[in-house]
């Protein structure tokens, strides 16, 4: 079999690629790894900006959504035997491809592939006009497919077939489950808390970030809230969640303090790019992981000392002092994604399962050896955290066990230029990112930074800390019936945790959006 790239805008190995590239090798990975591709192959002579600053160009410019230039990775992988296709939860594009005796191409753009499959298909052309949609996989040409959001195609020779990138099972609702679940979710939550300095939590109101409240409040780790109220008078919907978030605030008896967030002023935080997504009419739990930046900075400022800011839709915990400033450019996109989607790239954690293991000290040894074969896979430049076990933008990987001792400085510029390279020169924006990490290394603690996720983009947010809490959720059955059931999961554990804020977690106030 043989099988071709049929688009300019991809890259290999980090490195550019030309069309029409065949490629036989093992473990070749091609993706979508910077806005730049975009902005090349939409014709625009190529420009030495940062992606960030192309996100603000083409938004401000050339009037591309916000949507369209957020999120763009395809991955491809060779085994010899057959390959995968996968379309990440985060990406735009969807993958069409199309077979041609022993070859098969893969496009972004369907039109690319008409010359190769000419057969149109009259019955899935009167689908798609009468119903509005296309069966899944199918285009309304009888020889080209498509992959959607978080699911794959396999191609052997002689079968082709689509398969979700793991199989989901059910949820269990018996005593068993929710003690399970119970179990994990006591050990996980006092990762979120730093012992060594105040801690902060942007506040919404919302059930994740009130059962951090609840959690702070039982093991009686001192903490403040904070909540972003907007000075729009058109963002009535944020106006409610100000309201809720106080009201919630109250009856948790822990003080709430407001930051404002002037959007026709905030250019000092936000480019014009990330202002059009705060003007998007959406509730500010919503955007909060944007917020978050404008509120970790502004709170920073009342404080002498650092101060340890937990985000429940950033997903991170972000130290700030007095005199240090936030990199908006390198975190941007890392928390925009980590509120979009679920555990992206989770048919390669069976890959990355083999760096965690209950003995801590093994973990980044595997690591390490795994690293000095240079069998780097196709991650983005800012998913490095995964791999060290430090979530600081939220992209949803499964944290690795560290301590400090385990790692050392060089290892870490080794680690961080590997990733950096292929893209853009090592930075200074790098030597920030390298001290954020150094933080957790010399914080004294043996750390593992937790996230949280919208499991397939329901708002259902759950934290672990763990291959079990892992385990937990691949065995989750996709859909409404996890949102319903882990939502009922939360619920009781709050209830459980104080009888008297039952009303406040009760499903009219969580509603299954």
């Amino acid at each position: 079999m043989k099988f071709s790239i049929n688009f300019p805008r991809c890259t290999i190995s980090g490195l550019p690629t030309s069309c029409k590239k065949f490629f036989h090798n093992n473990e070749e990975i091609y993706f979508i790894g910077s806005v730049n591709f975009l902005y090349e192959y939409d014709g625009y002579t190529p420009v030495d900006y940062s992606d960030e600053k192309l996100k603000s160009i083409l938004f401000k410019e050339k009037e591309k959504s916000p949507l369209y230039i957020e999120g763009t990775f395809i991955i491809i992988i060779n085994d010899f035997k057959s390959v995968i296709v996968a379309n990440d939860f985060f990406g735009r594009f969807r993958l069409f491809y199309t077979r041609d005796k022993d070859t098969v191409y893969f496009d972004t753009d369907i039109q690319e592939l008409i010359e190769i499959s000419p057969e149109k298909s009259e019955l899935h052309s009167r689908v798609f006009d009468l119903k509005g949609y296309m069966p899944r996989g199918y285009t309304q040409y009888s020889k080209i497919y498509k992959t959607f959001g978080g699911e794959a195609a396999l191609f052997k020779p002689g079968e082709d077939k689509l398969l979700p990138l793991f199989e989901p099972g059910t949820v269990g609702v018996g005593k068993g489950t929710y003690k399970e679940f119970k179990d994990i979710v006591d050990k996980t939550f006092p990762f979120y808390f730093c012992k060594n300095r105040p801690n902060v939590i942007e506040f919404s109101g919302g059930l994740d970030s009130f059962l951090l409240v609840l959690f702070a409040k039982k093991h009686r780790y001192p903490v403040s809230l904070v909540t972003g109220r907007l000075l729009n008078p058109s963002l009535d919907q944020n106006k409610f969640d100000v309201i809720n978030s106080l009201k919630k605030a109250f009856q948790v008896n822990v003080p709430l303090k407001l930051v404002d967030i002037d959007l026709q002023l905030g250019e000092d935080y936000f480019c014009d790019g990330k202002l059009a997504l705060l003007r998007r009419n959406m509730p500010c739990e919503r955007h909060s992981g944007v917020l978050q930046l404008k509120v970790a900075s502004e709170i920073s400022e009342s404080f002498k000392d650092p101060i340890a800011v937990n985000g429940q839709n950033a997903d991170s915990i972000i130290c700030l002092g007095p005199s240090e400033k936030l990199n908006f450019s390198l975190s941007f996109r890392g928390i925009l994604s980590g509120i979009k989607g679920f555990i992206s790239r989770l048919f390669l954690l069976d890959r990355y399962c083999r760096f965690v293991d209950t003995n801590k000290e093994t973990s980044l040894t595997k690591l390490k050896e795994y690293l000095s074969g240079k069998r780097l896979i196709g991650i983005p430049k800012n998913r490095i955290e995964f791999l060290l076990g430090i979530n600081l933008f939220s992209n949803g990987y499964l944290p690795i066990i560290t301590k400090k001792s385990d790692i050392d400085e060089s290892f870490l510029t080794h680690l961080i230029g590997c990733y950096y390279q292929p893209y853009e020169n090592f930075s200074v924006s790098d030597s920030l990112y390298l001290s954020k990490l150094q933080f957790f290394l010399n914080s004294g603690d043996h750390r593992v930074v937790l996230a949280t996720h919208e499991l397939y983009s329901l708002d259902v947010v759950l934290p672990y800390s763990s291959i079990a809490m892992f385990r937990f959720f691949a065995n989750c059955k996709r859909g409404f019936q996890f949102a319903i059931n882990g939502k009922k999961y939360l619920q009781r554990y709050v209830r459980e945790e104080n009888d008297l804020i039952e009303k406040v977690v009760s499903p009219k106030n969580f509603p299954i959006r």
